[in-house]
Formats: C-alpha cells, sequence, structure tokens
C-alpha cells in the first residue's frame, strides 16, 4: 500500500510538474491604414492658362470670379512644370461630407482662371526651390493686402504653397 501511495503521490507531481500552470496573455492590435488614391493633375494645354503678371493680379482675377460654396476648407497653390514651362495651379479643397440623400461633395473646387503660366522671364535663372521662395514671398504679401481680406479665399482655413506644404497663411 505504501508504494501504492507513494507511486500515486509521484505521478501527481509530475503531472503538476508537467503543467503550465502560469497564464499568458497575448494581446492582438491591429493596425488600420488609409490610402488615399488622388489622381495627379497635368498641366493644362497651353490655351487655357492666363498669362501671369503678378500674385495679386492672378488671385485678384480669381476672387473675382465664381465664388466656391463655404464648404472649402483650404485653397493649394501647386508649381507644374513641362519642360521649360512653369505653370502655377490654384484649387481648394473641401470636407468632404455626405448629404441628406447620401450623396457626397466633390473634394475639390476649381475655380476659374485657375491655371497661370509663369512667363520666362520670372522664372529666368531661378532653380525649382528660388522660384518656389519667390512664389512664397508673393504669397505672403498677397494675404496682407485688403483685397485677400475681402475675398473668398480668406474664409477658408489655410493657403497652402505645394510642393513643399508650406502654410502662407492661416486663419
Amino acid at each position: 500500500m505504501k508504494v501504492t501511495a507513494y507511486f500515486f503521490l509521484v505521478t501527481c507531481l509530475f503531472i503538476t510538474a508537467c503543467q503550465n500552470t502560469t497564464q499568458t496573455t497575448v494581446t492582438v492590435v491591429d493596425t488600420v491604414s488609409e490610402t488615399v488614391e488622388q489622381d495627379e493633375l497635368a498641366p493644362p494645354p497651353p490655351v487655357n492658362a492666363e498669362p501671369f503678371v503678378g500674385m495679386a493680379d492672378w488671385l485678384g482675377t480669381i476672387a473675382a470670379a465664381k465664388q466656391p460654396d463655404p464648404q472649402v476648407r483650404a485653397y493649394v497653390i501647386e508649381l507644374f512644370t513641362s519642360g521649360n514651362q512653369q505653370t502655377i495651379f490654384l484649387k481648394g479643397l473641401r470636407k468632404s461630407e455626405l448629404s441628406a440623400n447620401g450623396e457626397t461633395n466633390p473634394p475639390e473646387f476649381i475655380p476659374e482662371h485657375a491655371y497661370a503660366k509663369l512667363p520666362e522671364a520670372y522664372t529666368k535663372g531661378m532653380d525649382q526651390a528660388g522660384l518656389l521662395e519667390k512664389l512664397r514671398m508673393e504669397l505672403v504679401a498677397y494675404t496682407k493686402t485688403a483685397d485677400f481680406q475681402q475675398s473668398y479665399l480668406a474664409k477658408a482655413d489655410a493657403l497652402v504653397l505645394q510642393p513643399n506644404g508650406q502654410v502662407i497663411w492661416r486663419k
């Protein structure tokens, strides 16, 4: 009987020792990433681009044309290079919201006179960085004028210069 009890005790200890009594908690974290695909706008044919006289003149012409709805959150000025021709482009970005009938608003507002070809004399002897700096300085100067403050451009939250994403003006 002693041998059976001893054998039973050793078996119980062996089974207990073989079992993993510690609990391990495994946490699974899902990584969610969202990719937004946006079509790049190609520069317009030269017949559609306005001649560029100056930043104030170009933006003033845009502001005098048809106004957007109030959902434009930011205006973006982009610079396109095609060969040796430089073209600037203005678009308004909207906050995409669902309307009562389930339709979404288009994500962009393209105003009349949105494209302007920069004359060769304006860009002569400048690299891309120098041209962006020149455009930035003219934009900053324009945002301080009464014309800008009274235009619909000032109703947005920001004015941004691409391709470097510089915020020129913020409400």
